[in-house]
């Protein structure tokens, strides 16, 4: 941690005395300390008829002082100069309005507009608002809104699902949001696309529990489940007779057997 303090003293109700910058106080300790000290030195010059001189100053721990470090404070100082090459750039108000019409809208301005939609979302998903904003996926859940889907469940669904698998971006995703399939049978849909696809799969298998999401979504979940272990077992009759046998010991990988 790296701190700089610009202090400064005065009569109550007299104008800003002369600044000096403390530079690089490296704890909360050190801060205070440097800025009691500087209080009072500069109290202690004024009041004996000198005068602050504006100035970088260094703050020494052990010594518990501060010390010059510069007095180059003044732009004239640095020896500032312009450019030579690069011309003054005075845009119109045509200009800039053009580019602010071009401009998309400000991650505030975003926030602001779900959160209004949201009627004012309950803190336990003021999370997810954010990550819906910060990836970029507030138009989904507006989609979501317009088509009558809970503002609780299009937030969540935003948040959690699509913006932990990517592969469910597009139709599929605005499916989802509407409420047309259970994410768990959109997901198996997505990874298990040999029989007619995404689309005619998805509405096969995931219809049913829309009414009632919580046992639609189990339902489907233990469904997608179920087709991988039955998958498995197929392809692996010898491991699965042993197992059955009660052999729990099976080779993890090929590379085992």
């Amino acid at each position: 941690m790296r701190i700089d303090a610009n202090v400064s003293v005065r009569h109550s109700g007299d104008a800003l005395g002369t600044r000096c910058e403390i530079k690089n106080l490296n704890s909360l300790r050190s801060l205070v300390r440097a800025i009691d000290f500087e209080a009072a030195r500069q109290v202690e010059l004024l009041e004996g008829g000198a005068t602050v001189r504006q100035e970088t100053r260094h703050w020494d721990e052990n010594l518990g002082a501060t010390s010059t470090m510069r007095v180059k404070e003044e732009a004239d100082d640095y020896r500032y100069f312009r450019e030579p090459d690069l011309v003054d750039l005075v845009p119109d108000q045509a200009w800039q309005d053009r580019v602010r019409d071009a401009l998309k809208p400000m991650p505030a301005e975003r926030r602001a507009v779900l959160t209004q939609r949201l009627q004012d979302p309950a803190p336990a998903l003021l999370d997810a608002l954010e990550v819906v904003i910060d990836l970029g996926l507030d138009p989904y859940v507006i989609a979501a809104l317009d088509a009558a889907v809970a503002p609780d469940l299009a937030l969540a669904r935003a948040a959690n699902e699509i913006a932990s698998d990517p592969r469910t971006r597009g139709e599929l995703e605005h499916r989802v949001l509407r409420g047309d399939v259970e994410y768990g049978a959109e997901r198996c849909a997505v990874r298990d696309p040999g029989q007619d696809g995404a689309r005619g799969d998805t509405r096969e298998r995931g219809r049913a529990g829309v009414d009632r999401p919580e046992q639609g979504i189990r339902a489907t979940r233990l469904g997608c489940v179920g087709r991988v272990v039955a998958q498995l077992i197929e392809e692996n009759p010898d491991e699965w007779s042993r197992y059955s046998a009660g052999d729990e010991k099976l080779p993890s990988s090929s590379s085992d057997r």
